[in-house]
């Protein structure tokens, strides 16, 4: 699972460790900055999930 932000790391992990408590069974939570070019699109404060199966 994948949480990413645009100048909102804080806000990020806790909806990673919200996610963690919900979610059974995640093998990994990674937590991360959106690059520029989606960053202009959406601006500061953005969250966004990712989930896919671990293969």
């Amino acid at each position: 699972m994948g949480i990413q932000h645009l100048a909102a790391a804080s806000r990020a992990e806790a909806l990673a460790s919200r996610l963690r408590e919900r979610i059974p069974n995640v093998a990994d939570v990674y937590v991360g900055e959106v690059g520029p070019v989606i960053g202009a699109h959406v601006g500061p404060g953005m969250l966004g999930v990712v989930v896919a199966p671990h293969a």
